[in-house]
């Protein structure tokens, strides 16, 4: 079995919500963790070794994480993720957006079960009308050549990768289906704290 590792995209331009989502907290009212803290504290236990993808600022405790920085001339998570795979390519890679602050240990173990030796990662649909989810997947070291070849045609959409034959996109149980929420803007962001209310996660 392959080593495998968290790598978590930081860093984007957050333009809709207007400042570093991954900065951000998980409860409005405590301020008791940051999005970033939340998914590395998920995350940490069940890989062997959580790094960060991008720029920017980050809180203290996870200031220690290794940096993987981004491949000039391409933007988008493809820079970073291709980044990851190339400093190590024999290393299978949980890969996370860093706005997705409801993710679970369940969510987690329920991606890691479905990647098996005949795939070559695991990027889940919420629903078979959904679209995929390739920014909370798992994609094996195999993997590496399909994001290379993304590359070199120049085309950084990296949904393009979650279609291939060898990558499994399994439906993810609707228990779990909050995990793989965004939240990308002011709107929506007072709506999650409401609900957290309400819901604790």
């Amino acid at each position: 079995m392959n080593l495998l590792k968290a790598a978590i995209l930081i860093g984007g331009r957050s333009r809709r919500m207007g400042r570093p989502k991954h900065l951000l907290t998980v409860d409005e009212r405590t301020l008791r963790a940051t999005w970033l803290e939340h998914t590395v504290e998920i995350v940490h236990p069940l890989v062997a070794e959580t790094v960060l993808l991008g720029q920017g600022e980050v809180p203290s405790c996870c200031a220690t994480l290794r940096r993987i920085s981004d491949i000039e001339g391409i933007s988008g998570p493809l820079a970073g993720i291709l980044a990851a795979m190339r400093s190590e390519p024999e290393t299978d890679w949980l890969v996370l957006a860093c706005d997705m602050p409801a993710i679970s240990t369940e969510a987690v173990r329920w991606v890691l079960e479905q990647g098996t030796v005949e795939n070559r990662g695991v990027v889940p649909r919420l629903s078979a009308r959904n679209w995929y989810e390739p920014l909370f997947a798992l994609y094996n070291y195999r993997s590496l050549e399909l994001f290379e070849a993304l590359y070199a045609a120049e085309g950084g959409r990296i949904g393009r990768v979650a279609r291939h034959p060898e990558i499994a996109n399994p439906i993810v149980p609707r228990e779990l289906r909050v995990a793989w929420r965004n939240v990308n803007t002011p709107e929506e962001l007072q709506l999650f704290y409401s609900e957290r209310r309400e819901v604790h996660f």
